[in-house]
This record gives structure tokens, sequence and C-alpha cells, in this order.
């Protein structure tokens, strides 16, 4: 996939990660966008939260970080990758 941003607004940050079996990321970005490159099912928990997500094969979950705070998101899928973005305004 393409990732297209202007880099005088936003900072990015791309990253992959195995959830194999399962994976606690930390992130203090604005905005977290999980991408499921595997065929299989990855459940995501915002910790911060406790909300539950269900990423299908190839689906996309956009969290936004409105407290200011880092999140943690778990992650678990049995050998699943997973693209992790992370996205910033510049100020």
């Amino acid at each position: 996939f393409n990732l297209n941003y202007r880099t005088d607004r936003i900072n990015a940050a791309l990253r992959w990660v195995e959830c194999s079996p399962a994976v606690v990321l930390g992130s203090a970005a604005a905005k977290v966008m999980l991408f499921n490159a595997s065929f299989g099912i990855v459940q995501v928990t915002n910790e911060s939260d406790g909300q539950r997500y269900e990423l299908t094969s190839r689906a996309t979950l956009r969290c936004t970080n409105t407290a200011g705070r880092p999140q943690r998101y778990s992650l678990e899928g049995a050998s699943a990758q997973v693209c992790v973005v992370e996205l910033d305004r510049l100020s």
C-alpha cells in the first residue's frame, strides 16, 4: 500500500509487527492506523479504555488519541502481520 502525506504538516512512522500470538504496542501519536495484512483475524484492545475491535483480513482500524497521553494497544492473532502507522501533526 501507499502512505501519502505532506511531510511539512505530518510526521509519520510505519512499522510491521508480528502477532505471534500477541503483542502490546505503546504509542503517543495523535492517530494510529492498524492494517491487518494477514488472512486471519486480529483482536485489538485499546488498553487505555478497554475498547475491543476485530480486524478481519486486509481491514484497517484508525485509533484517535484525544487524551494526549501514551496509549497501549494489545494485538492478538495467530501468525498475524500488522502494519502500524503513527501520525502526528507538526507544530
